[in-house]
């Protein structure tokens, strides 16, 4: 049985071939589990989607700064909150790089639509689904994280849109 889905995140294709999901475009003898778990060969490649994280997260808090839409009380909560988010993903991305880097990318979506000028209340709500999907799973090996996560989906609803 062939099973083919788009990941936005890498965009590339993963085809179900048996017992593990081989990431066409990967490359680098990436394979991902049934579970959706990224085991990768190539540690330069980890480091560079550690690199990635890290800059995602740096323009978003870049951009939360520049906002003029939040008022400074929630702008100090999501950059106390991103600060752990940075932590908890940077620990989540040595052993799975590629939710790692879901996370990081839904975050930025997140707060992206929570700061426009013109707000969509559905790519807003279609965003923070995105977010805390991206963390189901690991409520047992990742606990802070599913909680810092939960907090900034919380936060940017809080926001008032």
């Amino acid at each position: 049985m062939l099973l083919a889905r788009f990941l936005a995140t890498a965009g590339s294709v993963q085809r179900e071939t048996g017992r593990d999901i081989a990431c066409a475009g990967c490359g680098k003898g990436a394979l991902l589990s049934k579970a959706g778990r990224y085991a990768s060969t190539d540690k330069a490649n980890n480091r560079e989607i550690a690199r990635m994280i890290r800059d995602t997260i740096g323009k978003i808090e870049e951009s939360l700064r520049q906002a003029d839409t939040i008022k400074s009380e929630s702008k100090a909560e999501l950059m106390a909150l991103l600060g752990t988010l940075r932590a908890e993903v940077n620990e989540l991305s040595r052993t799975d790089a590629d939710n790692a880097h879901s996370i990081a990318g839904f975050t930025a979506v997140s707060t992206h639509e929570a700061t426009r000028e013109e707000k969509n209340p559905q790519l807003f709500e279609l965003s923070l689904k995105g977010l805390a999907s991206s963390v189901e799973g690991f409520e047992q090996s990742h606990p802070k994280l599913v909680h810092v996560v939960n907090s900034i989906c919380t936060t940017l609803s809080n926001l008032g849109i």
